[in-house]
């Protein structure tokens, strides 16, 4: 809808981007609870998905930059799996977790992946992925961690052969830039069919991190169901139920029968109505 009249969509967006820039300015400068809540909720993510998705990779690189990647990982005896789906903050011991670290490169990567595959049939692609590119290169050379130099080498080389496609591509076509139509339908067959390189890539990585997902899944509902957490959960209420017994028996024990309060008046010494 918005790429029908670009002008009409540009001020449409331009106002509720600024109302979410004002929003996270105030709970960066007031830092009340009032402030917080207004960009700490699933609604404000949210729309942020919805106006900010061509500026996604300088968000995902930074988040590969975080200073714990460059520290070696902590194992813990048990990590229950990170639910990536919902995750909206995590605490400074779970980010030293190698479950967490080796999850992050994974995520950022793949999100990366899968904003390039939006834009990978466009006839701008070996322009608009140059950035990404520069960035990755430095990354790559810089990083100490193995598995993320090798993820972002293959990533890498899936969008440079996919720039030099669009390229080629490009060079043979004889509609001019200023062919707005001819330039959106550039590609759009391929696109369709999913047979350009980086498609057929894409396709397998998506598979994979289906597969992954559904893994995680499985061990959370494993854990919640059987793992530690339970056996933390029945040795509590292995505890309680010792206590409630304990209770019920003290109670018992200084409880008097009604046996025992017939015949309590003659023990102390109490008037009774017979002794009227």
């Amino acid at each position: 809808m918005c790429a029908v009249d670009a002008q009409a969509a540009y001020r449409h967006a331009f106002v509720y981007i600024r109302q979410l820039a004002i929003h996270l300015r105030n709970a960066i400068q007031k830092a009340t609870p009032e402030a917080t809540r207004q960009v700490y909720n699933w609604q404000y993510v949210n729309c942020l998905r919805v106006w900010a998705q061509v500026p996604v990779a300088p968000l995902l690189l930074e988040a590969l930059r975080f200073a714990e990647l460059n520290k070696t990982p902590k194992n813990a005896r048990t990590e229950r799996p990170v639910d990536w789906s919902v995750l909206v903050k995590v605490s400074g011991a779970d980010s030293t977790k190698r479950i967490f670290q080796e999850g992050l490169v994974q995520e950022a990567l793949y999100l990366l992946a899968e904003h390039l595959g939006s834009i990978s049939h466009s006839i701008a692609f070996p322009e608009l992925a140059a950035p990404t590119v520069l960035q990755l290169r430095a990354m790559a050379k810089a990083s100490k961690i193995v598995a993320l130099q090798k993820r972002c080498k293959r990533l890498l080389a899936q969008v440079e052969a996919q720039a030099r496609f669009v390229a080629t591509r490009r060079d043979a076509v004889e509609f001019a830039p200023s062919d707005e139509k001819a330039s959106n339908g550039f590609l759009a067959d391929e696109k369709a069919a999913g047979t350009s390189p980086y498609s057929k890539w894409f396709k397998s990585e998506r598979e994979e991190q289906q597969r992954l997902e559904a893994q995680r899944r499985a061990e959370a509902e494993a854990q919640g169901s059987g793992g530690p957490g339970k056996k933390a959960a029945a040795a509590v209420e292995g505890k309680s139920a010792k206590k409630r017994a304990a209770q019920a028996k003290r109670a018992a024990a200084s409880t008097v029968s009604a046996d025992d309060a017939m015949a309590l008046p003659d023990k102390v010494g109490v008037l009774r109505m017979e002794d009227l």
